[in-house]
């Protein structure tokens, strides 16, 4: 049986709509000819699309699509499973989601997790969606509040989104956070 390796190599999340880009392959340099995925505690497994647009390599990336904004709040655990003429791997954790309901207007929110990569406030505007309106961080530097809000702040005003700080954002509906735990 083919010993096989999961790499996540990319995370996207917009609008609670999270895409995963997981790089699988094998030591018998078997095709894969099919990974799938689930959250855990589903029964609904899906088939992840190659990124390349068909299963014919034995190193493939896929992208891995989970809907977190019909999830209750809560941390899930996302597997995937990848398939070779040769064998089938076994169930393997590629990350969790930590997924928090935002309510209509102010929220005081923190990361929880370590992005996956630099996350900026306009990223997280994405992440979260077309109800949130503005996020503000205080500037323990200059002592005042620095905002950004979607379609109107310049790119001078978009800032990193840090661990260990606070930001207050602002939303027209209830929306989720998503994030990604690798």
């Amino acid at each position: 049986m083919p010993y096989f390796e999961f790499k996540v190599t990319d995370v996207l999340v917009e609008a609670a709509v999270v895409r995963i880009n997981v790089t699988v392959s094998n030591n018998a340099t078997a095709v894969i000819t099919s990974v799938k995925y689930w959250v855990g505690g589903k029964n609904e497994t899906y088939v992840a699309n190659p990124v390349d647009g068909a299963y014919d390599e034995y190193n493939e990336t896929v992208t891995v699509v989970v809907n977190a904004s019909n999830l209750e709040a809560g941390e899930y655990t996302v597997y995937v499973k990848a398939y070779t003429d040769f064998g089938v791997s076994p169930d393997t954790v590629i990350c969790s989601l930590v997924v928090r309901g935002l309510v209509k207007r102010y929220n005081l929110i923190a990361l929880t997790v370590k992005p996956f990569k630099p996350l900026m406030a306009s990223d997280l505007a994405k992440a979260i969606g077309p109800s949130l309106q503005g996020i503000w961080k205080w500037d323990v530097g200059s002592q005042e509040f620095r905002g950004f809000i979607p379609g109107v702040s310049p790119p001078e005003d978009d800032f990193t989104i840090e661990m260990g700080y606070g930001y207050f954002i602002y939303l027209t509906e209830p929306a989720k956070l998503v994030e990604v735990k690798v």
